[in-house]
């Protein structure tokens, strides 16, 4: 168990399927693990190993695994976020299950040396779904990527007469009868959200039905913050399902697929070629989820994220302008501290300093010139 068979000769090439990443194609050439007997269909991998925490890399929270930056701060229609998981040989695991782990990742790592030829070299940058550090412990993982978490649903985009896209399923009770109704997740309030695309978003009134559907994404509890910016864009069904075969619903997601469980995976091995007119060329090796099933749930605490995502303006700390003093006001606020103003204080007020060397009155003036006088 856990050693990847694949066909002894593969060679590499731009599949028609699937499509997951096809809207980011202006980011490079995409290109996939194909079989040398079919010209168009990618290689469909199967591995195991047990889901790590978040210190190594899996991202399952409501903003996956986008990272805020002055060039994209917020989280907006269009912007790319995945699920992570990160696979680590089982935990406890007998020795033969443990060598079955290391020769699936040895075999990705050998798979992804033997097509240097294929493609042309001059990359700066190489970036493998293997091995993860923190702390200055290295561990032997796997990372793999789920298709968009977020997509705007076919309805809500302009199409041409000749080609119209067929609109989303809607989530009907009396067309799911036959499904399980999700209910080991409380609603937290006794209205039901509906969006434009009539997508309902009270958990207790949703139902499993098909990979792909839409949700609203304020089924998730961490959904919240200014970093979500979405207009048109709903929660997406991935092709989550548990120990029973049952699909995982997105809110459950955290919770099912914590640390520890183990699961298997069906992912195709492809690789972005960053083209060379860029900043940095990059060779970036992804493992995209086809299907993840669970083979063991995880006897870990739950820890759900409930973060509140703020966007980086937002956070920023903000500069205090500094006072301005206007003269003729009866009093001046300076540093939390009132004080009178200079013009409106009394002489008995002033330091003897600054009295000092106050310009002296006309009456001085005619006593030190009549002295003068004497003088000469």
């Amino acid at each position: 168990m856990g050693e990847i068979s694949y066909p002894g000769s593969l060679c590499m090439g731009v599949a028609s399927s699937p499509s997951y990443d096809a809207g980011n194609a202006k980011l490079g050439q995409q290109v996939y693990y194909l079989d040398k007997d079919s010209t168009s269909t990618p290689v469909l991998f199967c591995f195991m190993g047990e889901i790590t925490s978040s210190g190594f890399g899996t991202s399952t929270t409501a903003i996956g695994n986008f990272r805020p930056s002055g060039y994209n701060p917020v989280i907006k229609d269009g912007t790319s976020v995945k699920d992570i998981f990160c696979l680590q040989s089982v935990t406890d695991s007998p020795p033969s299950l443990s060598a079955a782990f290391e020769t699936q990742l040895g075999t990705v790592t050998e798979i992804i040396a033997g097509e240097s030829e294929l493609v042309a070299d001059g990359f700066q940058e190489l970036y493998e779904p293997m091995t993860a550090r923190i702390h200055g412990t290295t561990l032997d993982t796997m990372k793999f990527t789920s298709g968009l978490k977020y997509s705007i649903p076919r309805r809500s985009t302009q199409s041409t007469a000749v080609d119209k896209p067929s609109p989303p399923k809607k989530i009907k009770l009396s067309s799911v009868a036959e499904q399980s109704e999700i209910t080991n997740k409380p609603s937290s309030s006794n209205n039901v959200l509906t969006n434009d695309n009539c997508i309902k978003s009270d958990q207790s009134s949703l139902k499993i039905v098909n990979v792909g559907e839409y949700y609203d994404p304020k089924v998730l509890d961490d959904y919240k913050g200014d970093l979500f910016q979405h207009d048109k864009s709903q929660l997406v069904q991935q092709p989550y399902y548990d120990e029973e075969d049952k699909l995982i619903p997105p809110w459950d997601v955290q919770s099912k697929l914590r640390k520890g469980t183990v699961v298997f995976i069906d992912a195709y091995l492809h690789c972005w070629l960053i083209p060379k007119d860029t900043v940095t060329c990059k060779k970036v090796y992804q493992l995209s989820i086809e299907k993840l099933r669970v083979v063991s749930p995880s006897d870990d605490e739950v820890h759900k994220s409930l973060d509140i995502h703020m966007s980086p303006q937002s956070t920023a700390p903000r500069r205090e302008q500094p006072k301005v003093v206007k003269c003729g006001s009866d009093r001046i606020n300076f540093s939390g501290f009132n004080i009178k103003a200079y013009e409106d204080a009394n002489m008995s007020q002033v330091p003897a300093a600054s009295a000092a060397s106050s310009p002296p009155s006309t009456r001085s003036r005619e006593k030190a010139k009549a002295g003068s006088m004497r003088t000469d």
